[in-house]
């Protein structure tokens, strides 16, 4: 499976270009039908082998000029279309979400209008590489489209490991049905009839 394309920015307490890794959320097969009009979007995790999920780590003096401004180990997936819930089965992880959504120090903020979801690990260290599942949004819509997400972990390298990184990336989301190609000939060729059987019958 191809994972979402990811954008490193600037890593928070070194200011260098070419943020590590990080964690990276990517959804796991097609929206899953749970009746009354409501569908399952379910995303999985990998964090890179240079990283490591460390609570400790995040809020402490690890980040450019003092405490991290978000704290914490987390990720958080932006603007979610239709969104009625979310929560995680994965240990050591819980969910919230806001209208803004928390965001790492300089990352670009996305559009803001529509629900973001952070799920926030607050358990023992866990060293990359790892990929943990159990990750779950729902929408009232089914099908999908290219959204924004960002991640903040710690750095796992001898240099400069114990510092805190971020990233902010591409992940698929909730997102209205477009019409097929065909659907759309039908409906434009239905309406040029009846535009032209009125503009027919103004005439007589």
């Amino acid at each position: 499976m191809l994972r979402s394309l990811i954008i490193p920015i600037l890593t928070i307490c070194t200011l260098t270009v070419g943020a590590q890794a990080s964690i990276i959320p990517f959804l796991v097969g097609s929206p899953v039908d749970l009746g009354g009009g409501q569908f399952a979007f379910n995303y999985d995790i990998s964090l890179s082998g240079d990283e490591r999920m460390d609570p400790n780590a995040t809020n402490s003096n690890s980040c450019f000029g003092g405490p991290c401004n978000p704290a914490g180990t987390f990720f958080t997936i932006y603007d979610i279309a239709g969104f009625v819930s979310a929560n995680t089965s994965a240990l050591g992880w819980s969910e919230s979400d806001q209208s803004t959504g928390v965001t790492p120090l300089n990352a670009p903020i996305p559009d803001g209008s529509l629900p973001n979801v952070t799920f926030t690990y607050t358990g023992p260290i866990v060293t990359g590489p790892a990929d943990i599942s159990g990750f779950e949004i729902i929408s009232t819509l089914n099908a999908t489209a290219n959204g924004n997400f960002s991640s903040q972990s710690t750095n796992n390298t001898t240099d400069l490991s114990g510092t805190t990184d971020f990233v902010f990336g591409s992940v698929s989301v909730p997102a209205s049905a477009v019409p097929e190609p065909s659907s759309s000939a039908v409906l434009l060729s239905g309406g040029l009839i009846a535009f032209a059987f009125v503009r027919r019958r103004l005439k007589r």
